[in-house]
């Protein structure tokens, strides 16, 4: 049976459990509800549509508990840009503590932007300083915190008459300082987001003199692996009565007792439901429910090959 033969056996929209973070292709109703951060969609909801300008927000919590995904929530419910101007988040990797290795990250993401979508076109001397200090900087040699500012502001500029408005995004940030380096780089950003597994960043961040918040994902029991089963499966099918055909004894084994993050569940869950495609047979009526045998099969074959996760709290 073809992925598409057995969302069609079960009278599905679509893939109920495809993996990968939150981005413009994935319904928002798939993830808000659990998924490492339904507890925080609420407040995000309610604050991101009143940031201010010069916001800052934080998400801190385990790896592949929903960081990433959080992050794109929140830039999809930040006010739209008036004039018809799009959003476009710039994410940068930090790659180690030094100081000033957040704003670079992001600021050479934004130039492979503008040098592949031909926004340095008439625009030399910004390509210039792009190619001066970011192309050529390194960790003994990073660039200069007033030039980065001012590369931003001028690149902001030419993304005005692009109908582009950037939101920078830092990914896993070491350090306040490097915080505090990104807030001065990028103030002329609406909103500047963060992500972290610092637990003291976390709580140094609620002191910062900006205007904005910080939220919190974490790893998923039990309860919040069953409402992940059930809540996908309830908009996959547009029914809120359905009920998902994941045999509830294996779901118990596997999840219960420990905490899972977020990406660890969904591989498990995205490969059970891959094994089930490959011996459901279309002509048994009514559809067949995912059996225990398939579930314990991929969260065994899951340790055997990464081992057990990051994250997992017995």
């Amino acid at each position: 049976m073809t992925p598409n033969e057995l969302i069609t056996y079960y009278g599905l929209r679509l893939n109920p459990y495809k993996t990968g973070e939150l981005d413009s292709s994935m319904p928002e109703e798939m993830y808000v509800e659990v998924d490492g951060f339904g507890r925080e969609s609420g407040q995000i909801k309610r604050l991101a549509p009143k940031l201010q300008a010069r916001s800052l927000v934080l998400v801190y919590g385990p790896a592949g508990c929903g960081r990433s995904s959080l992050v794109s929530f929140i830039i999809r419910n930040l006010p739209a840009p008036l004039g018809g101007v799009e959003l476009l988040p710039v994410v940068g990797r930090v790659r180690d503590e030094q100081p000033m290795n957040a704003v670079w990250q992001v600021l050479e993401e934004l130039r492979t932007w503008m040098r592949d979508n031909n926004a340095f076109l008439n625009q030399d001397t910004l390509h210039a300083r792009y190619e001066k200090h970011i192309a050529n900087a390194d960790n003994d040699h990073p660039p200069p915190l007033g030039s980065s500012k001012d590369i931003f502001s001028d690149s902001l500029t030419v993304l005005k008459g692009l109908k582009k408005k950037p939101v920078p995004v830092i990914e896993g940030v070491f350090t306040y300082k490097q915080v505090e380096n990104a807030a001065t780089a990028f103030q002329k950003a609406d909103v500047l987001l963060f992500t972290t597994t610092r637990e003291d960043l976390y709580e140094a961040f609620a002191s910062h003199q900006y205007p904005g918040f910080r939220a919190k994902v974490d790893t998923l029991g039990l309860t919040d692996v069953q409402t992940f089963l059930d809540q996908r499966w309830k908009y996959a099918t547009g029914n809120p009565t359905a009920v998902h055909p994941f045999a509830p004894t294996a779901i118990l084994q596997v999840f219960r007792d420990r905490s899972w993050p977020f990406r660890n569940v969904a591989d498990i869950i995205s490969d059970a439901w891959e094994k089930h495609r490959e011996v459901t047979d279309p002509t048994v009526q009514p559809p067949a429910p995912v059996l225990d045998a398939t579930i314990l099969a991929s969260a065994y074959d899951y340790v055997m090959r990464s081992g057990v996760p990051t994250g997992v709290q017995e």
